[in-house]
């Protein structure tokens, strides 16, 4: 049986931001912001993206996650090629802080199936904003993969070893593992997750 590897999905093998403008625009908001988010990777919250306050903004990002768009996200280029080839030697475990709902999961599961066939095996949503910790405590201590600081704070609390995908300038909570691109990410896989155990 092949080692699982915990995954995060967006900013780390999925662009959420790849189809956001679309949507906004479809809503009527400028879409500016986004298209400025999109371009530097830096991340934003839904209420600075739209303006709006936080209840406004969280009925909107329900939406966004359980439209057509969702099952249409670009990949990260290095991920696309990485995760196919690791793919070989892991089962990718998808955990993700998106809506917990049977419309979401389907357009997700879509999604990761048409860019990397047969790399995901599971796919946990555990709603939008919430704690994968739960989630991640069921897993027997493997590599978890994170752009968030406080998801990689759960998964060391979980036990795992996390390496955290350094895409943005959000604050490390933790000490951990950094991983710049996914190329170092592999390496870094390969080191704490071998897929072969040596024997003796």
């Amino acid at each position: 049986m092949k080692p699982v590897i915990l995954c995060d999905i967006d900013g780390v093998v999925l662009d959420w931001m790849s189809r956001f403008p679309y949507f906004m625009e479809k809503k009527g908001y400028p879409t500016e912001q986004a298209i400025k988010m999109y371009a530097s990777g830096e991340f934003r919250t839904f209420e600075e993206l739209f303006g709006v306050d936080s209840e406004t903004a969280m009925a909107l990002a329900t939406e966004y996650q359980e439209s057509k768009y969702m099952g249409f996200l670009s990949p990260y280029k290095d991920a696309l090629l990485a995760v196919n080839s690791l793919k070989h030697k892991y089962n990718f475990i998808g955990v993700t802080a998106v809506l917990d709902s049977p419309i979401t999961h389907q357009l997700r599961m879509q999604n990761l199936e048409f860019w990397y066939p047969g790399a995901f095996t599971e796919l946990h949503c555990v709603g939008l904003n919430k704690s994968k910790f739960e989630i991640l405590s069921k897993f027997d201590p493997t590599v978890f993969i994170d752009d968030s600081p406080s998801h990689i704070l759960e998964a060391q609390n979980a036990g795992h070893t996390a390496i955290r995908l350094k895409v943005d300038h959000r604050v490390d909570v933790t000490a951990s593992l950094v991983a710049n691109n996914w190329q170092e990410l592999s390496n870094l896989i390969q080191i704490y997750q071998p897929s072969v155990h040596k024997v003796g």
